[in-house]
């Protein structure tokens, strides 16, 4: 795409879920009008800026809380065939493992800092439809992680044949 710049004339997707994660979106359509090297060399600038222009102004907490989803839900670097699925979706079962024919529900990064960066977002008390949006979506995803982890204790304990009234806990 890049060995003759003149010839591109615009850039489209087909994605699936659109506007789910903003961020990829917008980075998607402007990777063919920026040098690879500069955003290579300076990933947190982009980032900054988009923040910015998301929101409106900046913060520190923000920015931060969008470097950890950077590290964790939105660096998948497996062959995922399609989404992860939440468990809350499944019909009721200690054995849930999937919820569609196409998706699972392992998760591939470490939940813990989609947890933190829900904090951050939420700490930083910002305003506005693109604010409120992510800070729902990812305090959805946080809940959604949590639950997974809640279900894997609890089929823990059913494997290990302890009793119906013993209390599973998160890891």
């Amino acid at each position: 795409m890049r060995s003759n710049d003149n010839d591109l004339v615009g850039v489209g997707a087909t994605p699936e879920g659109l506007g789910t994660k903003p961020v990829v979106y917008d980075l998607l359509y402007e990777l063919p009008w920026i040098s690879s090297d500069s955003l290579q060399a300076k990933p947190d600038a982009w980032l900054s800026e988009w923040v910015r222009c998301r929101y409106g102004q900046q913060s520190s907490e923000v920015e931060e809380a969008w470097q950890l989803l950077l590290q964790s839900s939105l660096d998948c670097r497996s062959n995922l065939q399609g989404p992860v699925e939440a468990v809350t979706c499944a019909r009721s079962s200690a054995h849930t493992d999937r919820i569609s024919t196409w998706g699972g529900t392992e998760i591939f990064y470490d939940y813990t800092l989609v947890a933190r960066a829900a904090r951050l977002l939420r700490s930083a008390r910002l305003s506005g439809s693109n604010y409120d949006y992510d800070l729902t979506d990812i305090t959805r995803q946080t809940w959604t992680d949590s639950a997974f982890h809640l279900l894997k204790s609890i089929q823990a304990y059913h494997a290990a044949g302890l009793p119906a009234n013993a209390r599973p806990v998160l890891t």
